[in-house]
């Protein structure tokens, strides 16, 4: 199933760069697209709520296409071997993305997808494995104004990976399913 959502996501972004590529809508991208960004994100990954940050590099390839490193910080919510009551138990993730702007809404904002890998750095109170996997989203960026450095973002998607919660009750799956990030992104210029 993880790897099914995971090609599915891929295969949609690279439909969607395709259709884009065609019809070149970033000839005229936002003056923002040539700079780095920083992003702080709140995260929801199908239960686990987490806190992020994100670099991007400026856009190339005509305006088309960034990369994207975020890391983050998530809460598992379950009952720890050995224990009677649920707790939060925080783990770190670390990706890497691939963007492709699908193009800009009169200046203001710009529909992207982005596709790549996540790794898991789980806590040792449900896991000793480190996870591997994919992701991948499709995102809307809102532009403020021309002059200000700053825009926020909403974006929705799929991911998954390898984790399991052996130590908990049931070995559930962590960092896998539907997430949704909200954030703020910054154009230092």
């Amino acid at each position: 199933m993880q790897k099914l959502m995971f090609a599915i996501a891929l295969f949609s972004v690279m439909l969607t760069g395709g259709y884009v590529a065609a019809q070149d809508t970033q000839s005229d991208s936002h003056p923002r697209a040539k700079h780095l960004a920083l992003g702080f994100e709140l995260k929801d990954t199908n239960g686990d709520y987490g806190l992020g940050l994100d670099v991007n590099t400026p856009y190339f390839a005509n305006g088309l296409m960034a990369l994207r490193v975020r890391g983050a910080l998530s809460w598992l919510e379950g009952v720890p071997a050995g224990e009677t009551e649920f707790e939060w138990m925080p783990y770190g993730s670390v990706q890497l993305g691939f963007v492709l702007s699908v193009g800009e809404v009169g200046g203001f904002g710009r529909f992207y997808s982005e596709a790549g890998g996540i790794l898991v750095l789980p806590n040792s109170d449900f896991s000793d494995d480190v996870a591997f996997g994919g992701f991948g989203l499709f995102g809307f960026e809102f532009f403020t104004n021309v002059a200000s450095p700053v825009s926020y973002f909403i974006e929705a998607g799929g991911m998954g990976t390898n984790g399991q919660s052996e130590k908990l009750g049931g070995k559930p799956s962590h960092s896998n399913g539907f997430f949704v990030n909200v954030g703020i992104r910054w154009y230092p210029y």
